[in-house]
């Protein structure tokens, strides 16, 4: 632990600055039960109304009311003058770690509130601040960890229920005296707990040694993430800030499931074993919109137009053959008649259905870039999109046929 007594002045400073990167800003979130900040507007002069009441409470010897004043008021207006009241009633409550910590942080936002504004009055807070923390320094409790390494990337410590800084791992942590609860978790090791007393001036040692469990890693690699994506794992859902990053599963069974507004779902599932590194590139493809449906109608109304005509021309050249077999003075009108109906149907139907392939051609090729803007995809899209006539001739006939591929 960083010597924070009052020796000479040059040194003092130089030791604030040290140790203004770890206790002040970061130990103290792992200490301090801060009040939740009011979402209602906060009125003129309630600062200080509840620093006026907490001082009161204070002298009246309720040092619980008076710290839970103290402390509204400085989530209203923080101040080094508050600050310093709510480690002496840290003080008075006996939890003399958190009133250590506080008094040092006293200390360096007075002598920033100094620096920035020029502001004398702080120097007071400060310096009273300093020795007031100086004084506690031999009897304040000290916790000291002894961690593996390396350590894991996202290793947790929770120190009765506030998450100790990262920071703060390799120093020994002032803390109150009483009892306490470490818990330790990282993902792919088994969660730990230890419970463990301090008394005044004492010291308690922690030796965290993480268990490994199997584990699978999951990684979804994004082609595309459309407004609205959902993301499940195992039926449950994933909070966006996790998307980007590798999910640890346990060996065996696990599905995926991607949903956004307007795109087909994306579904997969697989077994997964110890040790292994999965990838899923998820790629959301944008569901059929209205024009693909018209497409896909006028296509269809064309295949049958052509199919249609086809018969009728069938009929009509067998029709015709057969007249042309017939010596002449046999021949029947009527049945000319037919044939000369069944030929202008025929005709009719085929281009009735070449029409309608076309339009249906062209609103699929709409739609398909509608759904894939980028020029990569759209030039692929419009290539895999097209409508082919293939004329077939046999010995009874002739026809049409139409190959398409969308």
């Amino acid at each position: 632990m960083a010597d924070f007594g009052l020796r000479t002045k040059v040194q003092r400073r130089a030791t604030d600055q040290r140790a203004q990167r770890w206790v002040l800003g970061l130990l103290l979130a792992s200490l301090t039960l801060a009040e939740p900040v009011s979402a209602s507007p906060v009125k003129p002069g309630a600062a200080i109304a509840h620093f006026d009441q907490g001082s009161k409470a204070f002298a009246d010897g309720r040092f619980a009311d008076a710290l839970k004043e103290f402390q509204t008021s400085m989530t209203l207006e923080p101040s080094p003058n508050t600050r310093i009241k709510i480690a002496r009633c840290y003080k008075a409550l006996g939890q003399i770690g958190s009133a250590y910590v506080q008094f040092h942080r006293t200390a360096h936002e007075a002598q920033d509130r100094i620096n920035a504004t020029g502001e004398a009055r702080y120097a007071p807070t400060r310096d009273a601040a300093e020795a007031e923390a100086q004084a506690l320094d031999a009897s304040v409790p000290r916790l000291s960890l002894e961690l593996p390494s390396p350590l894991p990337a996202d290793l947790r410590l929770i120190l009765d229920g506030t998450e100790v800084p990262r920071e703060s791992f390799a120093r020994p942590i002032p803390i109150d005296p009483g009892n306490h609860i470490l818990r330790i978790s990282a993902p792919r090791f088994a969660d730990e707990e230890k419970r463990f007393s301090v008394a005044i001036a004492g010291s308690a040692r922690l030796s965290v040694s993480l268990s490994r469990i199997p584990a699978a890693e999951l990684q979804l690699v994004f082609a595309n993430k459309p407004a609205g994506m959902v993301v499940f794992i195992d039926g449950k859902p994933l909070a966006p800030e996790q998307f980007d990053k590798s999910q640890w599963l346990s060996p065996g069974s696990h599905s995926v499931e991607v949903r956004a507004p307007g795109y087909a779902p994306f579904q997969w599932q697989r077994a997964l074993s110890d040790a292994q590194t999965q990838q899923v590139p998820v790629s959301l493809r944008a569901e059929a919109g209205p024009l693909r449906w018209v497409a896909l109608s006028l296509g269809g109304a064309a295949v049958a137009s052509l199919a249609i005509g086809v018969g009728f021309g069938v009929m009509a050249q067998q029709g015709a053959n057969e007249q042309t077999a017939l010596d002449p003075l046999l021949r029947e009108r009527s049945v000319q008649s037919t044939i000369q109906n069944q030929a202008t149907l025929a005709t009719t139907m085929l281009t009735v259905g070449g029409v309608l392939g076309g339009a249906a051609t062209v609103l699929g090729i709409v739609s398909v870039v509608r759904r894939n803007p980028p020029s990569s995809q759209r030039t692929e899209s419009v290539q895999r999109v097209s409508l082919q006539f293939i004329p077939q001739l046999c010995g009874q006939g002739g026809g049409l046929s139409l190959l398409g591929r969308y």
